[in-house]
């Protein structure tokens, strides 16, 4: 990976990260693209690729499939995406829905819609809207939670965790279903959580967390153990 993140900060400098890879492929409407290693891959409509991918960009605006491992130093989703494998990324872009089968390992990734995951390990991670994942590893972690998010494990340096504030989040049919409950809390839960220091507001959290200190905004709440200091802000 520390091969990847330079490759990232040369490409954030407008340094030349090009290699032994082919020229730009391009899908528009419906294709298929076998895998292999290219300069920029793009997807307009709904596209297919085949084997293991590595590019030093990736974007898809529609709906794509990737049947393997996904290796790319950006990597942007607007749509829907499938990857059938693992995914290394300087940095992952996802608005929509996405799933991966294995783990995504980067340096840093946004979502805005919803991500399912078998293991997630950044540096920072941003996720507006709903979340499923084995374990989740950063060194920072931001959850904006529409409805309900679960993981396993969450461990990270520093946590913030609170409703989603995206409006474009709120469809009609969700906007007649808070009014319905509007008590109601979005949920976060981890059998384990922890982290040096983790903020919550007005979200509940199902689950155990240890952390040095613990601060808890609004109505938030935590149904499980608490191993730390816990400090209540209004």
């Amino acid at each position: 990976m520390a091969e990847l993140f330079d490759k990232y900060e040369r490409a954030l400098r407008g340094e030349s990260t090009t290699s032994n890879k082919v020229d730009t492929v391009h899908i528009a409407g419906s294709g298929v693209v076998a895998g292999g290693k290219y300069n920029r891959v793009s997807i307009s409509g709904s596209g297919k690729v085949t084997g293991n991918v590595e590019a030093e960009e990736i974007r898809v605006s529609g709906s794509a499939r990737f049947m393997g491992d996904v290796t790319a130093q950006f990597f942007k989703c607007a749509g829907s995406c499938k990857i059938e494998g693992n995914v290394k990324s300087g940095l992952f872009k996802s608005a929509g829905s996405i799933s991966i089968s294995g783990s995504i390992e980067g340096n840093e990734v946004k979502i805005a819609g919803a991500l399912k995951s078998y293991g997630i390990k950044v540096r920072v991670l941003h996720v507006s809207g709903s979340f499923k994942a084995e374990s989740v590893e950063a060194e920072e972690a931001f959850f904006e939670i529409s409805e309900k998010a679960t993981a396993e494990k969450i461990i990270a340096k520093r946590i913030t965790v609170r409703p989603s504030r995206g409006e474009n989040m709120l469809s009609l049919g969700k906007i007649i279903k808070y009014a319905l409950r509007r008590h109601d809390l979005p949920v976060l839960e981890a059998s384990e959580i922890s982290a040096d220091s983790v903020t919550v507001e007005d979200v509940i959290i199902k689950g155990n967390i240890v952390a040095k200190e613990i601060v808890l905004r609004g109505k938030a709440d935590i149904v499980g153990n608490i191993q730390g200091e816990v400090k209540k802000e209004k």
